[in-house]
């Protein structure tokens, strides 16, 4: 008597569905490392832009020895490096010094969402100034990144 061995073309439908399932399964799990990898690489990014630029921002308010005129999002200042400008001018916070327009000012940081400087000025406690900042992430959908810091003035 013969017998013949191997496997039946049901046996093999069968295991390439589940080969197929498994391999959809793994792809899908390599699209969303890759999708938190890209995130996290972007939200670093933007936490070292907007580290660097609160950073100059708040040197360059703690050395004011003046201030002229203020709005919820520039300010015009004196200190002792002279006349300078900080705004927000298309998406982007600008430094500019002297009579140099805001707009041909040097640019601190872009992708700006938001941005709102408080000055206090009080003779009762020490004068505060406020920076909120909110960077826009390149990816729709998903929320802004607000960062703020409160500045002392050492000569005010």
């Amino acid at each position: 008597m013969k017998t013949e061995s191997g496997f039946t073309l049901l046996e093999i439908i069968v295991s390439l569905m589940l080969v197929g399932i498994i391999t959809a399964m793994a792809g899908m799990a390599i699209v969303m490392a890759a999708k938190g990898f890209m995130f996290t690489r972007e939200n670093a990014h933007m936490a070292q832009k907007a580290q660097l630029a609160m950073a100059r921002m708040e040197r360059e308010l703690l050395e004011l020895l003046d201030v002229g005129t203020t709005s919820s999002t520039s300010i015009e200042y004196t200190s002792t490096s002279g006349t300078r400008k900080m705004g927000l001018h298309n998406g982007k916070i600008k430094i500019a010094e002297g009579s140099t327009l805001l707009s041909n000012g040097d640019v601190l940081i872009d992708q700006v969402s938001g941005y709102t400087l408080t000055y206090s000025p009080t003779t009762i406690s020490p004068t505060t100034i406020q920076v909120d900042l909110s960077l826009r992430r390149t990816e729709s959908g998903v929320g802004d990144i607000t960062f703020s810091t409160t500045v002392h003035p050492r000569n005010k």
